[in-house]
């Protein structure tokens, strides 16, 4: 089912089985919407729920998933096909690739994956044609895994929409903290789940290092409260000037609120928002407890591993504490840093700069082999067996 056409049109396949707050999610709402000034943009969600972050976005159908109804979600999914016409299928997670591979072979549509960070899979690996990575970390797992012979491989670094200031909501939360004068605010954004845990360790003996060099420093932690056990024991280590803030009109959309801060903790594409906001960065290193300063000497390899708590530096905690108190502790030093912060926004982490090379990549793009079609019909089914499975299992738990 080849189309051809100046201008392409794209099917955008994302899947959640949980609450749908990944950051994937972001990821392609900010991309797709770059994306629609040179091709006309579809996208639909498998899913639990429907995804928040893709509330207000348009031509988004949403098909709710259930495991035993998975030939009803692929009927629709080829009906959606039928009418739109696709000329190429770009998948987002896992699952969504699965589907979109079936969807590929039968209608002989070019199929392009996006990995979206997090470490290499050794399992379940994205083969696709096409497979766009975020980091040179999955770039070069991938690269060398026996299962990805004959795909091709792209490195595409995160990128993101600049963010917009909320500034009612930035007064209501420097209300609601009591900020006082001369204060500075060291801001970490993210779900208290347990992946983040480290993160929000880090940040919090950030915050007492610099406070034990004389700075008035507050460590607030800013995120929906997911998992309570998470909640205890980050409030155990909260000193009594740091602040867990998990009320939702803060926590929904929270980078328009980022803007409050004077220094920003962050992984990802939250570090890549707080930099369209010239703020000074910190990001989460591996074995060690405190975050390193995001700077012209650090930035390479933070960034290969696309700013996640994985990432590794030649720096022990006594020289990542004296860069820290260097930049917090002179105005002068905060300013460069945050400079240096939206220098890197504009020339690495604005999704503008992605938008040519998805285009030359769609515009070579192949549909998933029909010679390889059991692949794709098999990991699917074993997929939905599986999940069907383990409902089953939590059930007959449930009523013991």
């Amino acid at each position: 089912m080849t189309v051809s056409s100046a201008r392409p049109r794209i099917l955008y396949v994302i899947a959640s089985r949980g609450a749908g707050t990944g950051g994937h999610h972001f990821s392609l709402r900010d991309l797709s919407a770059r994306m629609r000034a040179v091709a006309d943009v579809q996208i639909v969600t498998v899913a639990n729920q429907f995804p928040p972050a893709l509330r207000d976005v348009p031509d988004v159908t949403y098909l709710p998933h259930a495991p035993w109804r998975m030939a009803q979600t692929m009927a629709a999914l080829l009906r959606l096909c039928r009418t739109f016409r696709p000329t190429v299928i770009h998948s987002y997670d896992a699952f969504a690739l699965q589907m979109a591979r079936v969807l590929s072979v039968v209608l002989d549509i070019p199929l392009v994956h996006t990995q979206c960070g997090g470490p290499t899979a050794r399992t379940n690996v994205p083969r696709a044609p096409d497979v766009i990575v975020f980091s040179e970390e999955n770039l070069s797992g991938l690269s060398a895994h026996p299962r990805m012979a004959g795909c091709r491989l792209h490195h595409i670094a995160s990128r993101v929409e600049p963010v917009a200031p909320d500034l009612d909501r930035i007064a209501a939360l420097r209300a609601h903290l009591r900020l006082a004068d001369g204060e500075l605010v060291l801001m970490r954004v993210n779900r208290f789940v347990p992946a983040y845990e480290p993160v929000m360790r880090q940040t919090l003996t950030l915050a007492q290092t610099l406070r034990a060099a004389g700075l008035p420093v507050r460590a607030v932690l800013l995120g929906s409260p997911n998992e309570p056990e998470v909640v205890a024991r980050i409030a155990a280590l909260c000193a009594p000037g740091d602040t867990r803030v998990h009320d939702e009109v803060f926590t929904r959309r929270a980078a328009e609120v980022v803007a409050l801060s004077d220094v920003v903790v962050g992984t990802g594409r939250g570090l890549m928002e707080a930099a369209s906001l010239g703020r000074p960065l910190f990001a989460s290193l591996a074995e060690r407890t405190l975050p390193a300063p995001v700077a012209p000497d650090t930035v390479e390899a933070l960034a290969g591993v696309n700013f996640s708590p994985r990432a590794v530096l030649p720096l022990d905690d006594k020289a990542l504490a004296a860069r820290a108190v260097e930049i917090c502790a002179d105005p002068q030093r905060r300013a460069a840093a945050g400079e240096y912060a939206r220098h890197l926004y504009e020339t690495r982490f604005d999704v503008g700069a992605a938008v040519p090379k998805h285009l030359a990549i769609y515009a070579q793009a192949q549909p998933w082999p029909r010679r390889q079609a059991a692949e794709a019909f098999s990991d699917l089914g074993l997929n939905v067996a599986h999940e069907i499975y383990a409902r089953a299992r939590l059930r007959l738990a449930a009523v013991r």
